[in-house]
């Protein structure tokens, strides 16, 4: 396929669940899940200088969930706000997700 997008296969990446290059620009993705937030937390804070973070959630209540965390009073969520407000970290559902992408191919 011309328009396919390559994914990195699932562990292969050490920050992120996968990792893919659209027109030059590395997104690292990154499962949202309420249990894990602690390591998900980490893993953005270890990556989020080496290109786009994409935290994906399944619907708009997850997605808020997590933008819940980034109001925390804490410096990591007050870090991690800052990068949001610039883009470099981008909270989305699958959906949206497959939509930017698309927009992106075209």
């Amino acid at each position: 396929m011309v328009n396919a997008v390559p994914f990195t296969k699932k562990g292969e990446e050490k920050f992120c669940i996968s990792k893919i290059e659209i027109m030059g620009q590395q997104l690292f993705l990154h499962a949202y899940e309420k249990k894990m937030i602690g390591r998900l937390i980490s893993d953005l804070t270890k990556s989020i200088n080496k290109g786009i973070n994409i935290v994906i959630t399944n619907n708009d209540y997850e997605k808020n969930q997590f933008n819940e965390i980034l109001t925390s009073p804490n410096q990591t969520a007050a870090i991690l706000k800052m990068e949001n407000e610039g883009k470099a970290l981008m909270v989305m559902t699958i959906k949206e997700l497959e939509k930017m992408i698309k927009e992106m191919k075209s």
